[in-house]
């Protein structure tokens, strides 16, 4: 939450005068929500007027709001990695899903239905860039279904 630094008393009365021109312009408003944004319009059009200028209170943020906190960097290196295809397919993995060897469609099957839906498209790329690094085995077989086709089976290595 950021903190105010100390204004001067004039800052203030200037400030609260303001308010005070604006509540009394949004009196006749009757519906709540936008007296709000009534109230908002109206007050800021006064504040550009008054031109308060260095009176103005000086806002302080913490270092969590400023983004420079160690922690602050933590969370938002966890939320990063969080929700692409490259992901859930590390999560699949590390599940033990490529125990066998699965194709494209089961493994976007499985993804269906953990509710992650995704075109095969989409997963091609990934899913050659886990091979690409040591983590799957990437082998061409003959789907038998669809006439004779080749498509790639993922194991874990």
């Amino acid at each position: 939450m950021p903190r105010t630094a100390a204004a001067s008393p004039d800052a203030v009365l200037n400030l609260s005068e303001l308010v005070t021109r604006a509540e009394h312009a949004v009196t006749s408003v009757k519906d709540r929500e936008l007296r709000k944004i009534a109230f908002d319009r109206v007050l800021t059009a006064l504040l550009a007027k008054a031109d308060l200028g260095a009176s103005m209170p000086r806002v302080e943020r913490t270092s969590y709001e400023r983004g420079t906190s160690p922690r602050k960097k933590e969370l938002d290196i966890g939320r990063i990695k969080r929700g692409g295809a490259k992901q859930y397919l590390e999560d699949l993995l590390a599940d033990g899903f490529f125990s066998k060897p699965r194709t494209i469609g089961k493994v976007r099957a499985e993804l269906a239905s953990r509710g992650h839906s995704f075109p095969r498209t989409s997963l091609s790329g990934p899913l050659g860039l886990l091979a690409r690094n040591g983590h799957l085995r990437r082998r061409k077989v003959q789907i038998r279904a669809h006439g004779r086709r080749d498509s790639f089976a993922y194991t874990a290595i």
